[in-house]
C-alpha cells in the first residue's frame, strides 16, 4: 500500500489504529512546510528545527491525533503554540536573570561595603593603640597631608625620626593587619 496517495484524514485515521507508516507519512508530508513556516517566526534554523522535532514528538507521546481538527490546521497551530510558549519561557528567564543579577550586585555591594567598614574600623583602632608620639606623627603625615618637615617642626624632632615613625608605623599596622 502506498501512504504517499492518502489524503490527511486517511493518514490521521491509520496513524490513531497504530501504523507507523502513516506517522511517516505526515511526517514526510508536513516536515519542510512546518520547517520554514518556523523559520519564518524565528529567523533562527536550529530553533526551527528544534520547535518541529518536538512538534512531531508531542504527537507520538499523544499516541493519537484528533481527527476534527483538520491536520494541516492542528500542525501548524502546534508548530505556534510552541514558539510562544518558548518565547515566553524565555522572557521569564530573562527577566529572573535580570532579577537574580540585581540581587547577586547589591549583595556584592553590601559584603564589599561590610568589609571595607570593618577594615576601616580595624584600621583606626590599631592607629590608636601606637605610641603617642608616633600615632601623632602618622596621623598628620596620613590624615593632614603634611610633610615630613611641617610634622617635624610641629613636633619638634628631626625630619629623620619623623621619617622613621612613620616608617615604623606603617610596619607596625601591616603586620596587625595582615589577615585582612
Amino acid at each position: 500500500m502506498t501512504y504517499h496517495a492518502l489524503s490527511d484524514s486517511e493518514l490521521v485515521a491509520g496513524y490513531n489504529e497504530g501504523i507507523v507508516e502513516c506517522f511517516t507519512e505526515i511526517y514526510n508530508r508536513y516536515w519542510a512546510i512546518l520547517y520554514r513556516h518556523a523559520l519564518r517566526m524565528l529567523r533562527d534554523e536550529c530553533a526551527s528545527q528544534d520547535v518541529v522535532q518536538e512538534t512531531f514528538h508531542s504527537l507520538i507521546r499523544h499516541g493519537s491525533i484528533q481527527d476534527a481538527i483538520p491536520l494541516r490546521l492542528l500542525l501548524y497551530t502546534t508548530v505556534r503554540n510552541r514558539i510562544i510558549n518558548d518565547y515566553r519561557r524565555e522572557k521569564v528567564r530573562e527577566k529572573y536573570l535580570a532579577t537574580l543579577r540585581h540581587y547577586v550586585s547589591a549583595s556584592e555591594c553590601t559584603e564589599i561595603q561590610v568589609r571595607e567598614r570593618e577594615l576601616q574600623r580595624q584600621i583606626e583602632m590599631e592607629i590608636s593603640r601606637l605610641p603617642e608620639r608616633m600615632r601623632l606623627t602618622f596621623e598628620l603625615s596620613r590624615k593632614q597631608h603634611c610633610d615630613y618637615k611641617t610634622i617635624a617642626e610641629r613636633t619638634s624632632t628631626s625630619t629623620e625620626t619623623v621619617r622613621k615613625q612613620i616608617h615604623n608605623a606603617i610596619r607596625i599596622l601591616r603586620t596587625k593587619l595582615s589577615y585582612f
